[in-house]
């Protein structure tokens, strides 16, 4: 069996919701989120079936092929290979699913929210005809954003 993968993320305990460390590791072909509450003791989800998961998390855990480890807002050096431009609007979150990755949840103090000037600032200004990227509302549950329609409006203003 292969050793579990430490990911360089924290997950939620599933009792206190506290955040941490995380590993990754395959059993019989299927991959586990792993991780140990000092409050709660051990716990293993499952992840979703998915043949190619472990294997894109294997290559994306290792320190040799990670390039970025914090997110950018510089786009004009990536822009020919920009396809998704991913935004966290929000870590609130009325779901409590044992495998997330985002430490989420329904405290609305856990982390601030970003403007929706900030959302603006963060989407690249495109010369006409251009590539539209793909827009992603990650973090927790987008929906739960009283002034979601705004953003939407700002994502739909710059194209």
């Amino acid at each position: 069996m292969a050793a579990p993968i430490t990911i360089e993320r924290t997950s939620p305990c599933p009792e206190c919701k506290k955040p941490l460390p995380t590993a990754i590791s395959r059993v019989n072909g299927s991959a586990y989120l792993e991780r140990e509450c000092p409050d709660h003791g051990a716990d293993r989800a499952k992840l979703p079936e998915d043949p190619e998961l472990y294997a894109r998390l294997e290559k994306t855990a290792s320190k040799e092929t990670i390039q970025f480890t914090k997110p950018t807002t510089s786009y004009e050096p990536f822009a020919k290979f920009v396809t998704t431009i991913a935004i966290d609007v929000t870590n609130r979150c009325n779901l409590e699913c044992p495998n997330c990755f985002s430490v989420s949840g329904p405290d609305e103090n856990r982390q601030p929210e970003i403007s929706v000037e900030t959302v603006r600032a963060l989407l690249p200004d495109l010369p006409r005809g251009a590539f539209r990227p793909n827009v992603a509302l990650v973090g927790g549950e987008s929906l739960l954003r009283p002034d979601l329609p705004e953003i939407i409006r700002v994502i739909r203003e710059k194209g």
